[in-house]
């Protein structure tokens, strides 16, 4: 109790009202942006905070070394109870909301709240600016000494093996990281039609695709919060599925257990049930879960224009076979969206899948690319992050209006629907 006592405390600052306060309202939700709506002065605040709670001491004094391990070692602990189940989206809500208030209330942090949209980068992932070595979070592991360059060089994992946390771009010797899903290929998933169906197939496919894909410690369930692009890529499953509750009013509250169920923290903070963590609006838990999305960022209009008019007679889209789309790897073709690499069969062996339950994932991965397809045959369908658009020597992100927002989620269910309608067929 005595753990649980201490971040209480932490959380709450020294007058108790912040994390106690029963009549906690969320009138001034913190803001949630993507990592490069942020400006420079911000990005290194907020490294800087990370960094900061490496050098905090531990709650949980013999079993951890600093705070940030606290939480490493808590997600650890947490791993049969939170993943490959329903509660596997609120615990890690509840758990964002831990992280997020550690870092204000240890570390004095100020700004916005990040999240990386990799369904931007999905083309070409290793290109982002997400792993710059000043304003992101490094990039690769180094050849020359093993660890992480940039502004996390050389930290040490506490949980797991001793040594350097790694990043290996999906466990090979490549510069390149097998290609994403887009927010087109994402319909897979937000066309779920219920709680269960959406928290699986999001847990599954984008999220372990993504933790495989950064490599080294993030492809380790066990030890991914080591590297601190851990609760970037969290906080954007969180965001897409507040996106999905959005989309389906009816079934935003939905939860394929009981809602009492208890999201167990293991002295990190109090438990709650999962019901206190639904709305991410609504000054629940404590006061922990009261925040708000950003639309997420676009190309630049004027740069996609310049593109669209210099390019109109490139011919490299015609060299392509129409019936096939270009695979994880490829960064020849600069029209079309990539096929998304499957999962890898040890992967899934070792998370407990069944030789039946392996194969009926495989049938998912099929329909998903025969999708895939089936969209780059579209003419109507020309996505926005394209090669030909993110490969422009002046190319530049700006955050996405509503209308945008609007646009583009209708014309990616439009391009789903009629590709979902042609496979079909």
């Amino acid at each position: 109790m005595a753990a649980t006592a201490n971040w209480v405390y932490v959380l709450a600052g020294p007058d108790g009202n912040f994390f106690r306060s029963p009549n906690f309202r969320c009138n001034s939700p913190k803001q949630a942006v993507e990592w490069r709506e942020m400006s420079p002065p911000q990005q290194l605040n907020y490294l800087n905070a990370v960094k900061c709670l490496r050098e905090k001491p531990s709650q949980f004094p013999g079993e951890s070394q600093s705070v940030y391990n606290d939480l490493v070692l808590v997600h650890q602990k947490s791993l049969e109870h939170s993943h490959d189940k329903p509660i596997f989206l609120p615990w890690h809500r509840l758990f964002l909301g831990v992280f997020d208030s550690a870092l204000t209330k240890k570390c004095n942090y100020q700004g916005p709240f990040p999240y990386w949209d990799w369904s931007r980068d999905s083309q070409a992932p290793e290109t982002s600016s997400i792993w710059d070595n000043t304003y992101g979070f490094g990039g690769k592991t180094s050849r020359w000494s093993g660890c992480l360059v940039g502004p996390f060089a050389g930290i040490q994992r506490y949980q797991g093996v001793k040594g350097c946390v790694r990043r290996t771009w999906n466990g090979r010797e490549s510069p390149l990281i097998s290609a994403t899903y887009t927010e087109v290929q994402l319909e897979f998933v937000m066309n779920s039609r219920s709680f269960s169906e959406f928290s699986h197939n999001l847990e599954l496919l984008p999220h372990n695709s993504i933790h495989l894909s950064v490599g080294g410690d993030m492809a380790d369930v066990s030890i991914s919060v080591n590297d601190p692009i851990f609760f970037l890529h969290h906080r954007n499953l969180d965001r897409l599925w507040n996106i999905w509750q959005s989309r389906n009013p009816s079934l935003a509250y939905t939860y394929s257990n009981d809602f009492y169920e208890i999201i167990h923290m293991f002295g990190l903070v109090p438990d709650e049930p999962v019901h206190s963590v639904m709305n991410i609006s609504g000054a629940r838990a404590f006061g922990l879960i009261c925040y708000k999305y950003s639309n997420s960022i676009v190309p630049r209009t004027s740069d996609v224009v310049k593109r669209d008019n210099s390019s109109s007679n490139s011919t490299i889209g015609a060299k392509q076979t129409l019936s096939k789309s270009p695979g994880p790897f490829d960064r020849n073709n600069l029209e079309k969206i990539r096929y998304i690499e499957p999962l890898p069969e040890q992967f899934l062996k070792n998370k407990g899948y069944s030789s039946t339950q392996i194969q009926a994932i495989r049938l998912k991965e099929l329909e998903i690319r025969k999708i895939t397809d089936k969209i780059n045959q579209d003419d109507t369908f020309k996505s926005k992050i394209r090669l030909e658009v993110l490969n422009l020597t002046k190319f530049s992100w700006k955050s996405r209006s509503q209308s945008e927002i609007v646009t583009d989620t209708q014309t990616n269910k439009k391009a789903f629907k009629n590709a979902v309608a042609k496979v079909m067929e």
